[in-house]
């Protein structure tokens, strides 16, 4: 029975501390991201997520088809996109993962500044409605990571 009592009061709560901390490092990263960029209609600074960690996390209820940060792709390439279906927030995120697998301790603004600086604005100078920041260039964005000291 002491055993059962040990392992319910410090290994299963330091598996559960372990998920929050993760679940709350998910959250931060995807709302600085997500924060960051524009929807179709214009709207910016919405977070993706409320909450805190894996104890009530939950996608932001004021966000709308409309409002999620997604930039429009011109129809070429793999990926078939449809105003607000945040398939570039998919990528984003999965590139943010690379980029913070290869240089272990960046904050989430060292991120977001990297990802920035190695995209290619490819329309109007700065953001705009059809394509956000412009083209995240993956590998730069890789290799600036690995590049800091």
């Amino acid at each position: 029975m002491a055993g059962l009592v040990q392992s319910r009061d410090g290994v299963l709560q330091d598996r559960i501390n372990n998920i929050n901390a993760l679940a709350s490092r998910v959250i931060q990263s995807v709302n600085a991201v997500h924060s960051a960029g524009v929807g179709i209609d214009g709207t910016g600074g919405l977070n993706f997520f409320s909450g805190t960690d894996a104890t009530n996390v939950a996608v932001n209820p004021n966000l709308t088809a409309k409002t999620v940060a997604a930039s429009r792709m011109t129809g070429t390439g793999p990926y078939t996109h449809a105003d607000g279906d945040s398939s570039n927030a998919v990528a984003l995120a999965a590139l943010q993962n690379a980029v913070s697998q290869r240089s272990v301790g960046l904050t989430n603004v060292q991120i977001k500044q990297i990802l920035l600086t190695t995209t290619v604005d490819n329309m109007a100078p700065g953001v705009d409605e059809d394509s956000g920041y412009g083209i995240l260039m993956a590998l730069p964005a890789v290799q600036a990571a690995i590049a800091l000291p």
